[in-house]
């Protein structure tokens, strides 16, 4: 495996390294070490899905349960119009009443009455087609978007043994226990590491 570092990766470096000899009273060769100790717990470390991935997974998961269990008792409409009005939104895709319905997995007119149901508590919103009139766009709101991406991130966070000691963003997080400014730079290292490999 050879690895490229660009001019500014490699000052990023060095100063990273300066940081850590100078906070730990280290040598450079010690900093070092602590560096690549970083970068192998963070390429260790399970890795999150996006939540668009994560809610259209489960989705798919919760879609086959009847089938697991052979029989047809598990339904959650709401909650199922839900992941797949989150997966759309990070996906940047529209969702018509009928393709929502569709995932919802119950008949339409129950479907119909969830959709109203998310409407009047302020989950989701509807909005017409301008190019033809008959069919309406559904999306989740805001607050329901950061919501669920929140709900959904813990949910991920448990799916991998991942205890969480305080919020963060969904995106993949450095290795706790470990100083902010090496997870910080070892996930930039890491990225750039994975990016120049030949």
């Amino acid at each position: 495996m050879q690895t490229i570092l660009s001019p500014q990766d490699c000052s990023r470096l060095m100063k990273l390294a300066s940081t850590l000899a100078a906070r730990h009273n280290v040598g450079s060769a010690e900093a070092v070490n602590l560096i690549e100790a970083a970068l192998m717990q963070a390429e260790a470390a399970p890795r999150r899905r996006s939540i668009a991935d994560f809610a259209a997974g489960m989705l798919a998961v919760r879609s086959r349960r009847n089938d697991a269990i052979g029989a047809d008792i598990f339904r959650d409409p709401a909650w199922d119009m839900m992941l797949d009005l989150l997966a759309a939104a990070h996906q940047g895709r529209q969702v018509s009443v009928s393709s929502l319905c569709y995932a919802s997995g119950v008949p339409n007119s129950t479907a119909l009455r969830h959709i109203e149901h998310l409407d009047q508590l302020g989950l989701v919103e509807r909005t017409p087609d301008p190019e033809d009139h008959r069919r309406a766009f559904i999306r989740a709101t805001d607050t329901a978007i950061e919501r669920m991406s929140a709900l959904l991130a813990r949910m991920q966070d448990a799916a991998v043994g991942i205890e969480r000691t305080r919020p963060h963003p969904t995106e993949v997080q450095p290795v706790q226990g470990e100083p902010a400014a090496i997870q910080l730079d070892a996930a930039m290292l890491q990225a750039v590491i994975a990016g120049g490999r030949a």
